[in-house]
């Protein structure tokens, strides 16, 4: 399986080595990378990276989310093979899924699957994750932050096919009329937790 991400300078390292984990215990072989640089010319997160993941798009300048979703979405059709499955989420969003929910998404006939976002807080607050301690254990606290304070979206397409063009934030795909495909979302709701705080 495949997994298409952005990242920056500021990324912590001990986040990223719990994010391949993760990744890589539901089957994920292949990890490719936006790198956004902030202007930052520091390459350590972008080495530790390197050593996980094919950067596949270096990206200076100011942020945009428009650019973000655009260099993802060619990520996806340049490595991806026709109607092959691939993850898209950001380094701090963990996909809570059993194995057996996870096969039955990609043996159907839907092309995308969209689960909630729950935000998860360390304790104390803004504690540094470390390789050594589970990130559930950093980040013990639930809560939906993003929706009741910043009045974000928090559903998520976190799995979808090559066609399927995924949209800003990756929280929805674009409308029926701009795709090349016919959409069919997989019936299943489950989490994503957010290990931000």
């Amino acid at each position: 399986m495949k997994l298409f991400f952005t990242f920056h300078p500021n990324e912590s390292i001990p986040r990223l080595h719990h994010f391949f984990k993760h990744y890589r215990n539901l089957g994920v072989t292949n990890f490719y990378a936006v790198y956004h640089t902030y202007g930052e010319k520091d390459r350590y997160v972008l080495d530790y990276v390197m050593q996980n993941a094919m950067v596949v798009k270096i990206w200076d300048g100011e942020f945009n989310e428009h650019l973000k979703i655009k260099y993802i979405n060619e990520a996806r059709l340049k490595f991806c093979e026709y109607d092959e499955w691939s993850f898209t989420v950001d380094c701090d969003e963990f996909v809570d899924i059993q194995m057996k929910d996870l096969e039955d998404i990609l043996n159907s006939d839907s092309n995308y699957c969209k689960f909630t976002l729950v935000d998860r807080f360390s304790e104390p607050l803004f504690k540094t994750p470390t390789i050594e301690e589970p990130i559930e254990e950093t980040y013990p606290l639930y809560s939906h932050f993003t929706a009741k304070v910043l009045w974000g979206a928090v559903t998520k397409v976190f799995l979808s096919r090559r066609e399927v063009i995924v949209g800003l934030g990756y929280h929805d795909v674009i409308s029926q009329w701009e795709q090349v495909v016919y959409l069919k979302k997989y019936p299943l709701n489950g989490w994503i937790n957010h290990f931000k705080w």
